[in-house]
């Protein structure tokens, strides 16, 4: 899984629970973080960065919140209407799709703690 936003790429590798935070300038990696809570394991490309928050979509279905800094999972997940085989994020919806036509997507919020609703 990969997203970015201004500063930094953050990657993680299928089953692991390490994310590893590169300089997008540099290439260097910058730290490590673990996540730890919510169900880390299979990952098909689910990460998205929304401030200061970094959304883990597990392939079974289930997309959890973890805060950048800790990577600690702050309590709060959502469920998607298929398992994740695909994801893209748009900066406002986290799409994705079950190997087919059909795409879904949940809204996730800017702000700190507020949760937000699937569309």
């Amino acid at each position: 899984g990969v997203s970015t936003d201004a500063t930094f790429a953050y990657c993680i590798l299928n089953g692991h629970s390490t994310l590893h935070v590169l300089d997008k300038m540099t290439g260097q990696q910058n730290r490590t973080v673990e996540l730890t809570g919510g169900n880390i394991g299979t990952i098909y490309g689910g990460l998205a960065v929304v401030g200061s928050k970094i959304y883990y979509g597990h392939s079974s279905g289930t997309v959890y919140r973890h805060n950048l800094l800790d990577g600690q999972y702050d309590g709060y997940s959502f469920s998607t209407q298929v398992n994740i085989e695909s994801m893209a994020f748009t900066g406002q919806d986290y799409c994705i799709s079950q190997s087919s036509d059909d795409v879904y997507c949940y809204r996730v919020c800017l702000m700190r703690s507020m949760s937000c609703h699937p569309l």
